[in-house]
């Protein structure tokens, strides 16, 4: 039996997480000292644990490893895997859509530094009047002699 500092340092799971794990009724420990409230896990456990840690590295949420670690049937964990595959798949999406978004803004923002960089060379090299340095949308720079 380990106390739950051991337990965490071989698990890789923080004792705040193992203290959390017990409250949700995910992973309580094996026995509790009713003296001292000490919390003890078995060898076995260690199986849990590392189940635990990659469910959870595989992004399920508590609740889906709750469900998992009952599952009972392999037929019941690979809808799980299922579900999880599809959640996956649109976070893929939306994070193609958003870096889709992403590049079109920069390629605005890279046309408007080129307009800012023309606009900075218009009114350093006409001397005229800001209004005059200002590209219209169809227009080239102004060239009017002064």
């Amino acid at each position: 039996m380990f106390k739950i500092g051991e337990f965490s340092r071989l698990s890789n799971i923080t004792v705040r997480s193992l203290r959390h794990y017990e409250g949700i009724g995910l992973m309580p420990p094996e026995k509790t000292d009713p003296a001292t409230g000490y919390r003890y896990y078995s060898d076995s456990q260690l199986e849990t644990a590392n189940k635990i840690r990659m469910f959870r590295d595989a992004g399920f949420s508590l609740a889906a490893i709750k469900g998992l670690l009952r599952a009972g049937s392999p037929e019941t964990e690979r809808r799980y895997y299922e579900l999880r595959h599809t959640e996956i798949e649109e976070e893929l999406r939306s994070l193609g859509q958003k870096k889709d978004v992403i590049r079109l803004l920069l390629e605005d923002g890279e046309t408007e530094f080129e307009q800012n960089e023309q606009l900075e060379e218009n009114v350093e090299g006409g001397g005229g009047d800001v209004e005059d340095a200002i590209p219209q949308s169809g227009q080239q720079k102004n060239t009017r002699n002064r």
